[in-house]
């Protein structure tokens, strides 16, 4: 018996269903983040931009990063800071 798809046809249904399955998945999670998350964002108002909302976002995220290299220097630092003592008996 002789298959009636050829692999090329195969591949074509695999990129297809895959492109509209990643498609449906992104536009679910755009709904769900539109209704989970609030608009009630620092420094913007109601009729704000979407250009201040995103700077708005990138400055929060930047301090937000900012705040955990300092917290992981200052975790390192007094780790590595202290006098470590080794014990070795004979």
């Amino acid at each position: 018996m002789m298959n009636p798809h050829t692999d090329a046809e195969k591949r074509r249904a695999l990129i297809q269903l895959s492109s509209a399955s990643v498609a449906v998945i992104l536009v679910l999670w755009i709904l769900y983040m539109n209704w989970m998350v609030s608009p009630s964002v620092d420094n913007a108002s109601a009729d704000a931009g979407s250009l201040d909302i995103f700077n708005n976002g990138i400055t929060v995220i930047m301090k937000s990063i900012e705040t955990g290299i300092v917290n992981t220097y200052m975790y390192f630092h007094s780790t590595f800071a202290e006098s470590t003592t080794f014990t070795i008996h004979k």
